[in-house]
């Protein structure tokens, strides 16, 4: 039988959204040696990432919010649709009470993923420079962790700047006075155009197919 060196962790969890914060919790007051891994500077998944003026929950809390009596006992919403900059202090809160901080690292990416069959083992290479080694590795990255971005023709000869939603800048973009051309009327197109309404010089729309927003 050949020897088998035990890996640095039970499980490496790649994401600090809802999902991986709750695995984090469970599996570490199961006992096991876990640690967090994300390319965000902050906890909270999309909504680290969605910054964008106007970007808010459209779930109605206390439903969007974790049911563990510790974390919800002690915190208190300002509205029943939180922004963004509530939801990330949210977020803060929960990694406070449960003390998950010394599992977690935080600006740390995932640059690639490898499985040993002769281990039985991951290993993940680290933005740090830094591999580590687990038995298991639970991806939660959601739905939104990866933005597209049509390819339209000209895009790279356009003079001008854009953005994208799900990759906002965290420092912000003062849109005052500016031209803006909107893509797309979906949940986040509709929040950034009744926020940019008011400040812009023009705001022109694009959408596919017209929708009713309440």
């Amino acid at each position: 039988m050949s020897h088998r060196e035990s890996p640095d962790y039970d499980a490496v969890i790649v994401g600090a959204g809802f999902s991986g914060i709750y695995l984090l919790h469970k599996l570490r007051d199961a006992g096991f040696n876990v640690l967090l891994v994300d390319a965000a500077a902050q906890p909270g998944g999309i909504w680290y990432w969605n910054c964008y003026p106007g970007a808010r929950v459209d779930s109605q809390v206390p439903l969007y919010e974790f049911s563990i009596p510790e974390v919800w006992k002690s915190w208190a919403w300002s509205e029943r649709f939180p922004g963004w900059e509530e939801l990330r202090a949210y977020f803060r809160h929960v990694c406070d009470t449960l003390d998950l901080w010394p599992m977690m690292r935080m600006g740390c990416g995932v640059r690639g993923a490898h499985y040993e069959k002769e281990t039985k083992q991951w290993r993940l290479q680290l933005d740090s420079d830094k591999t580590v080694s687990t038995r298991f590795l639970l991806p939660a990255l959601g739905f939104a962790s990866k933005p597209y971005v049509p390819n339209f023709p000209g895009l790279e000869d356009f003079e001008g700047q854009w953005f994208h939603t799900a990759r906002w800048p965290q420092q912000g973009v003062d849109l005052s006075g500016r031209k803006v051309a909107l893509i797309g009327t979906g949940a986040s197109g509709v929040q950034v155009a009744q926020e940019a309404a008011k400040s812009v010089s023009k705001l022109t729309l694009f959408q596919r197919t017209p929708i009713l927003a309440l």
